[in-house]
């Protein structure tokens, strides 16, 4: 529906093809989804993008330990939930972006953390 919003084509033109253990992909075009507990996120463009979207809840701690440099644990330390969050939703964003994109946006929208990711666009 994105893609026929934008190109004015019928939504019943674009295929979309699903390669096992690949993300799917519409020939064209480049898409990213993300869904969370009553949220939902979607990205299309002509280059590598992701999106990743989250419910702020109780951190993984454990996670962070693993996952996160110590300057990022250190800006997690005042406010754990939120932060965790951010920085979570940042790394899955570039991952489904496919690379090591520039985060376009990250923010947190009414208990939601949210990060775009895209590899020829400015942050």
């Amino acid at each position: 529906m994105l893609l026929a919003e934008e190109t004015g084509r019928s939504p019943r033109s674009f295929e979309i093809l699903r390669a096992r253990g690949e993300k799917p992909r519409c020939p064209g075009f480049e898409f990213s989804l993300s869904h969370t507990d009553g949220a939902a996120a979607a990205m299309v463009s002509e280059n590598a993008v992701g999106v990743d979207i989250e419910k702020i809840r109780t951190p993984r701690l454990r996670v962070a330990g693993r996952f996160f440099p110590p300057d990022e644990l250190e800006y997690m330390r005042e406010r754990p939930a939120p932060r965790f969050w951010k920085l979570w939703t940042r790394r899955e964003a570039i991952f489904k972006q496919g690379g090591s994109g520039k985060i376009l946006n990250s923010c947190q929208i009414n208990g939601y953390a949210l990060s775009l990711c895209g590899s020829l666009c400015e942050p």
